[in-house]
Order: structure tokens, then sequence, then C-alpha cells
């Protein structure tokens, strides 16, 4: 992208900011693409991190200025070579917590359940938690 002076003026996304906080640890100055949510979902899904996360969502990531959130992150997490990946579906995060309490396995062993039941058949669990008012399957 181009300002007005025709010199480049850079875009960061919000996962480059996650690239930034995990493995790069060069520190971003432009918080313009920050998503405070994004981030904390992310190391929520981790249990290295979720500590962390636990912090930033004690404190309030709605409360305070996105370069709190950030820095939070950037400081307290090491770097590392890992990759964290970001859960695209609520409803496959909630439905492997309901596999898990049905069949009393751990996450792991639910979402390889998860792989080999059928649509129709996940989705009978799903009904059985939801009719006795059971959040999230916990």
């Amino acid at each position: 992208m181009l300002n007005g002076n025709n010199e480049r003026k850079s875009v960061t996304k919000p996962f480059d900011y996650i690239k930034s906080i995990l493995n790069t640890k060069e520190y971003i100055n432009d918080i313009s693409g920050f998503i405070p949510f994004i981030t904390n979902k992310l190391f929520s899904g981790d249990r290295d991190f979720v500590h962390i996360a636990n912090i930033a969502n004690g404190i309030g990531i709605s409360r305070l200025p996105k370069i709190a959130i950030y820095d939070l992150y950037f400081y307290t997490i090491p770097k590392t070579k890992k990759w964290i990946k970001y859960p695209k579906n609520i409803s496959e995060i909630k439905n492997t917590k309901y596999i898990m309490n049905y069949f009393g396995v751990r996450e792991e062993v639910a979402k390889d359940y998860m792989k080999l039941l059928s649509k129709e058949e996940i989705k009978e669990i799903v009904n059985i938690f939801e009719k006795k008012g059971v959040d999230n399957g916990s």
C-alpha cells in the first residue's frame, strides 16, 4: 500500500502479532491491526499459555488499551518455535467437550472420536447434553 509520498506503508495483520509474540520476538510498534480477542482466543487454547490468557481475561481485554494486552503477551510468553492452531469453529470446541464427557476421554481422544463419528452421531451426543442443560459439556 502506498501513501501520498509514494512510500510503502506497512499493513500488519492480526496473525503477524502472534508470530511476533511467539516466534520472532520482534516488537511491533504499530498496533492498529492487533485484535486482542483473537490473540486471547488463540493462547487460551494452548495448555502452555492458557494461564496467561486467563490473566488477560481477568484483567479485562476489552477494558485495557490494545498495547497493554500486546505487551502482556509479548513480555510473558517466551520465544519458541511452537505453532498454535487457531480454533476455527466454536461449535467444534463445544462438540469436543461434549464427546469428552460422553465417552469419559481426554481432549486428544475426543478429537479422534469426532473424526470417526458421523455428523448424526455427534448431533445426538450434543442433543443429550443440551437437553440436560449442560453448558459446553461441563
